[in-house]
Parts: structure tokens; sequence; C-alpha cells
């Protein structure tokens, strides 16, 4: 039994040595957004989970009720784990908003028939597929012996604020399907994460599949236009250790961009940086 965590936007950027000295054992990213854009925080916690060797899965949320609209979300999910590198793990559906809830004759067999084309479209991509919900959708919204494979239940008891690595106050809840994870605490505490992020525990490995290889590849290049250079970091802070120099007009490959914010509130934009092996960080004022 493994303790760990699923994250988002929503926390930030998290201090991933931190969390991982703090005994994360894993970590399921979120890696696309209501629009089937990267979720904005996808890229930099891929790379700092690769840098802690935290073994990740990803979920997306899903709002799709529809075959058609399950099976678009699937290919967009696949196309940013490819883009960012996250190569062979399982693909969470998280099927928790209202909008995927059926009502009406044959509402079960639909619901059902939507994660199905999802579940097809991600197994023949070469991902694993599981499913996210809560005991409540499990039991009254669809049918999970049709569906089969793994599942990831949401079931919080009391929900009291929990460090990571505490023992949960309750009992796992009983499927009839495989349960690979249980996310108990939506109030958990972490040393590195800003805020509440939701605790899981994962019952095998199969919930992580395996440690992840992640190798993103750059998307284009862009060239440095400071006379004094620019510096690349660890992360994507001012604050954060300058791992290289580099020269204006060296020509750089790089990933994507995020937006952080410094301690007095002013957000800068930073740009991932392929170094050899390392990925770092650098302010985007500073390329062109």
């Amino acid at each position: 039994m493994m303790y760990g965590i699923d994250i988002c936007s929503y926390q930030g950027k998290p201090n991933w040595q931190k969390v991982k000295k703090a005994g994360c054992s894993f970590a399921v990213l979120k890696c696309i957004r209501k629009d089937l854009s990267p979720d904005t925080s996808f890229a930099y916690n891929v790379q700092g989970c690769a840098a802690q060797k935290i073994p990740v899965s990803v979920y997306t949320y899903v709002y799709e009720n529809t075959e058609e609209g399950a099976a678009k979300r699937a290919r967009a999910a696949i196309k940013a784990c490819k883009a960012h590198g996250v190569k062979n793990c399982v693909i969470w559906w998280d099927v928790e908003d209202r909008s995927v809830f059926k009502t009406g004759v044959n509402a079960r067999a639909k619901t059902t028939a939507s994660i199905l084309a999802a579940k097809k479209v991600i197994l023949e991509a070469g991902y694993g597929f599981g499913v996210y919900c809560d005991a409540d959708f499990y039991t009254g919204y669809l049918n999970a012996d049709h569906i089969g494979g793994k599942w990831w239940i949401a079931s919080y008891g009391p929900n009291r604020v929990t460090t990571l690595g505490q023992k949960p106050d309750r009992k796992a809840p009983k499927i009839r399907n495989e349960l690979c994870g249980w996310q108990f605490c939506s109030r958990g505490r972490v040393p590195g994460i800003s805020g509440s992020v939701d605790l899981d525990v994962a019952f095998d490995d199969d919930f992580v599949k395996v440690v992840t290889t992640v190798d993103p590849l750059p998307t284009h290049k862009m060239t440095v236009c400071n006379k004094k250079g620019a510096n690349l970091r660890e992360l994507p802070s001012g604050e954060s250790k300058t791992v290289e120099t580099v020269k204006n007009g060296d020509v750089l490959d790089v990933l994507n961009h995020v937006t952080a914010t410094n301690t007095v509130g002013e957000a800068t934009e930073y740009i991932c940086v392929k170094r050899g092996e390392k990925w770092l960080w650098c302010a985007s004022k500073l390329l062109g």
C-alpha cells in the first residue's frame, strides 16, 4: 500500500523535492482542462515528478456524456501525454461532474457507453485506462461490471485535515471490480504544497502502472534576445537556483510556458527549456 496525491493547477507550483521528502510515493496529475488544452501546471508537475523520480499517472475531469464527446476528450488526453513525454501510464477517467450523469430511459447504458468509447481510444493508444468516481456514482449511474478494468474510488468519511502518510480513519470502500486506488481525503496537508490537496492510497503498482519514463520532446526553438544573456533556473521562479547562464543569440529547445507569481504578487511568464538531460526554466521576456 502506497500513499500519494492527485493534483492540478489549483495547487499552484509545488516544491516537488519537499513533496518527495514528505513521503509522497506517487502522484496523479491532471493532464487537460475543460477546453481540452493542457492543464496549466501539467508540464511543471511532469518535470517535477520526473526530477524526483515520483511515479505518475494522469487524469482528466470529464464533462462529456456522449460517445463522440468522450472519444474526443480521450484523444486530447493522449495528445497531451505524448507531447509531455508521459508514456505508458494509466489515464484515469474522472466522472464526477453532474453533466455526465444521464437520466431517463437507458441512462446507465448510455453513460456506460460513453466511458467505454473513451476506454477503447485510450487502450488502443497503448495507455492504461481506469475510472475515477465516488461510491454513489459507481453504484447508481453506470454498469461497472460491463466497464471492468481498474477503479479509483473517492470515499471520505469525516474528511478531517490529514497529513500525507497518516492512515485513513476508516476502511476502504468495497466494490465488485478491481479497487486500485482510494481517494480518502480532500483536505490533505503536504510540505511543499500550499493549501489543501487530495490524498490517495494505491493498493498495488497498477495504480501508477510503472515508474513512468518522462522525456518530453521540445516543441520549437527560441533565441536569447537579451544583451546580458539569460539565467536558466531549476524552477519557474526568480528566487530559484540558477543552473546555467546562456548568451545573447543562443538558440534554445523549448517546450511550453507557465506563469508564476512572486511573493509580492507579480506574475512572470517562464518557458521550459531543454539543456542536455535537464529541463530548466527561463523568463519568457528574455527569449524571442
